[in-house]
């Protein structure tokens, strides 16, 4: 028969006083409860007396801000973390647009404790937050409203869509002057791209082309064959005409018999007409005004067309014309920047591939929106984000220079101690 269990002899089996005896286990799990804070709150009290605020500091901060590394009531409201009017103190900011419908705070875009990098650079969501459904408070958008980043949505470059000209008046056949072994000063050249587009000292962009520095070699102003081998200076056409004028009086009164020669230089079938009669020459004499006269007008004409005209537009009258501006534009890019030295590894037809074969000074060689894509994308490896181009914070028209604190107060942030008598304006123009 089976054997018979009851409820109660079941339980009488259990050790009622199990939890009253010492187990290892057990002993380990409590002390461990009792300790852990106590070793916790021991090692924030050694950090707090060795680093002070940095304790709770999530990371490095920006180099910008090291000045004040160790004060976070700089930045910081207890509580309430970073208004912007602690970033207002030190920064002035333009409005981004005047019809935005969204104005982000400082923080929300420009995180600190991250790294010792640019605050400047951010991630493409906070653009793409206002741009990706582009809406305004009034009025329609210069801008593409629906822009998540380069590379989804991102609208072709404006001068290259709006197929635009070169609005400048210099005429210049880029494919002439890379030609190999051209006429040069010293012999045969061959002109690089670097041979007249040089960087500015950031890198950035290019200086403009100087005809002392990149022309003149090549392109002399020659007085002609009067004068071989002088040349007159590149200015405007009032200065290059008193040169001329100047410098034709100083041969004539240095050499007088240029007078007589021209006035033995009569019509030459009335010369041998005369000697056919027997008739002796007669000698007309040239005043020094007559002789300017003619050189100048003479002179000057080849000048104007074969020297001037050669790359410029002249206009008004033949004998004394103008030129007209030059009109060459400095940035094609009125919404972004661009960093040549960032691209030095590549060829500069690489990008600019109409370079070598363009005729027309009109021609716009700049790179569309498929060329920079073949690198700055998702798949092409390169950075792409908006900053790399774009500002969110306009430049604004006037920078003030004069600030209102100390050096003191602003190392060790008693911003009670700024000057409030500090002028609210000391604008100075920005370059």
């Amino acid at each position: 028969m089976p054997r018979q269990r009851t409820t109660k002899a079941i339980a009488q089996r259990i050790e009622l006083d199990y939890l009253k005896k010492s187990h290892p286990f057990r002993s380990a799990m409590f002390w461990s409860v009792v300790l852990a804070p106590i070793l916790a709150a021991l090692w924030l009290a050694a950090v707090w007396s060795s680093q002070g605020d940095r304790v709770f500091q999530s990371g490095p901060v920006s180099e910008k801000h090291a000045l004040f590394a160790d004060d976070c009531l700089q930045c910081h409201v207890p509580w309430e973390g970073t208004p912007d009017t602690k970033c207002l103190r030190c920064h002035t900011v333009e409005i981004h647009q005047p019809v935005e419908r969204f104005t982000p705070s400082c923080v929300g875009c420009h995180f600190e404790h991250k790294d010792r990098s640019l605050l400047s650079k951010t991630s493409d969501r906070h653009c793409a937050q206002c741009h990706k459904d582009l809406k305004t408070t009034g009025g329609a958008s210069e801008f593409d409203d629906s822009i998540v980043s380069f590379d989804s949505g991102h609208p072709q470059f404006d001068v290259i869509a709006e197929n635009r000209s070169d609005p400048g008046s210099l005429a210049l056949n880029h494919a002439a002057h890379m030609k190999p072994g051209l006429e040069g000063k010293d012999g045969k050249v061959t002109l690089r791209c670097e041979s007249c587009h040089v960087a500015d000292s950031s890198g950035g962009y290019m200086l403009p082309v100087s005809y002392e520095k990149h022309c003149k070699d090549c392109h002399p102003l020659e007085l002609g064959m009067i004068l071989p081998g002088e040349v007159v200076p590149h200015e405007e056409i009032q200065v290059v005409d008193g040169f001329v004028r100047g410098r034709l009086a100083r041969l004539v009164a240095e050499k007088p018999e240029l007078l007589q020669q021209a006035a033995g230089d009569g019509d030459g079938n009335s010369r041998r007409r005369r000697r056919r009669r027997g008739q002796s020459e007669p000698e007309t004499a040239v005043t020094t005004d007559a002789w300017l006269k003619q050189q100048i007008s003479g002179v000057e004409a080849i000048l104007w067309k074969k020297g001037c005209g050669t790359c410029h537009d002249l206009v008004g009258k033949p004998e004394l014309p103008l030129i007209s501006p030059t009109k060459v534009p400095d940035r094609w890019f009125g919404h972004a920047f661009f960093a040549h030295k960032s691209h030095r590894a590549l060829t500069c037809t690489a990008c600019h591939t109409e370079a070598g074969t363009s005729k027309k000074s009109s021609d716009v060689l700049l790179a569309p929106i498929q060329t920079c894509l073949t690198c700055h994308s998702k798949t092409g490896g390169a950075q792409s984000a908006c900053s790399q181009c774009h500002t969110y914070h306009r430049r604004p028209d006037v920078i003030r220079l004069e600030g209102t604190m100390g050096i003191n107060p602003l190392r060790v942030g008693k911003w009670d101690e700024f000057d409030q008598s500090a002028p609210a304006e000391a604008p100075v123009t920005g370059p």
